[in-house]
Order: C-alpha cells, then sequence, then structure tokens
C-alpha cells in the first residue's frame, strides 16, 4: 500500500512538473543532464538561515550552468519566511509565494505554461534570453479594518509583464477596474 502512494504521488509530482512545458521545451531538456548538485544553506551574520534550496549543474559545450532546482526558501532576518519558489530542473519557477515580515502572503503566482525561443540547447540555458514564461498572479493587501487578507489584484503575465486582462479589487471584493494589456 504504501509502495502504490510514493509511487502514485511521484507520478502526480512528475505530471505538475512538467504538464507546464511544451514539447519543444521537453524535447531540449532531455539533451541535459546534472553534473553536480549544489544545497544552497547561507546564513546572516547573527546565524539565523538566510536561504536554503538546490543548485543543478549542467556542462554544455564546455560551459557550466548552475539552475535552481526544487523549493528555494528565502528568509527574513527575524527568520520568517519571505519567499518560497519551486522550480522545474531546469531553473524555471514553476510557483512562488512572498510574504511580509509578519508571514502574512502578498503575493503568489502560478507558472501556466513554459516555452522556448529557438531550437538550440545553448539557447534553452540561457534562461533570461530565450525562456517564455507564463504565469497567473494574485497579489494580496491586509486589512486592518476588517482583520483579513483580501484580493487586491490578478491577472496573468510573460516573463514578468502583464498580459491579458487585469482584474483589480476593493476591500469589500468587489471589481474595481479592469486592465487590458498586450
Amino acid at each position: 500500500m504504501r509502495k502504490t502512494i510514493c509511487l502514485s504521488f511521484f507520478i502526480t509530482q512528475s505530471i505538475i512538473l512538467f504538464g507546464q512545458t511544451t514539447e519543444k521545451f521537453n524535447s531540449l531538456a532531455s539533451n541535459l543532464i546534472p553534473i553536480d548538485t549544489i544545497q544552497i544553506a547561507d546564513n546572516y551574520k547573527n546565524g539565523g538561515t538566510k536561504e536554503t534550496g538546490t543548485i543543478l549543474k549542467f556542462e554544455f559545450e564546455g560551459d557550466i550552468y548552475e539552475l535552481h532546482s526544487g523549493k528555494l526558501l528565502r528568509y527574513y532576518r527575524n527568520e520568517q519566511v519571505c519567499s518560497e519558489i519551486e522550480y522545474n530542473s531546469f531553473g524555471c519557477e514553476l510557483s512562488s509565494k512572498y510574504y511580509d515580515l509578519n508571514g502574512i502572503l502578498i503575493s503568489e503566482s502560478k507558472t501556466t505554461k513554459i516555452d522556448i525561443n529557438g531550437d538550440q540547447v545553448k539557447g534553452f540555458l540561457e534562461i533570461k534570453k530565450n525562456r517564455l514564461v507564463y504565469n497567473y498572479n494574485k497579489s494580496y493587501l491586509y486589512s486592518m479594518k476588517s482583520n483579513d487578507l483580501y484580493l487586491k489584484s490578478e491577472g496573468n503575465t510573460l516573463n514578468g509583464k502583464k498580459i491579458g486582462k487585469w482584474i483589480k479589487y476593493s476591500r469589500s471584493g468587489s471589481i474595481t477596474k479592469v486592465s487590458n494589456y498586450k
């Protein structure tokens, strides 16, 4: 029974991790094999945890590429989680959550699609130049009056720039503005 549960979890996670990527992306990714794994464990001068996570190293045509993989946690000096980011094995952000100093969620993002410009492995590894990352984003505000968190805005981005319909909300949840971006 335990093996069945573990196997189903692994299959589900594999589908989630690669469900956002296109066939072209997966084809290029299949040519890469990590040569090393680095565990990140940075601390502040006071000894508190600053950052934890994993980096995978890839070698291609004599160049070394280091890409985040798995969960990356960053902390404030008071050891409260600042951000929680989940990456696939090739440095693409799959989801992220950002918190204020009190641990209150202020924004979250979920990757909906990952594609690549070009068809070369080297271009694939140059993340900022060639990847097309589509995200669905939400930002929140905390209302002292109602002592509650509320959705302030939501919409899609492509490589961090707003695209499509973005909706802004009031504290009561009613729509205050709808904007369209190209």
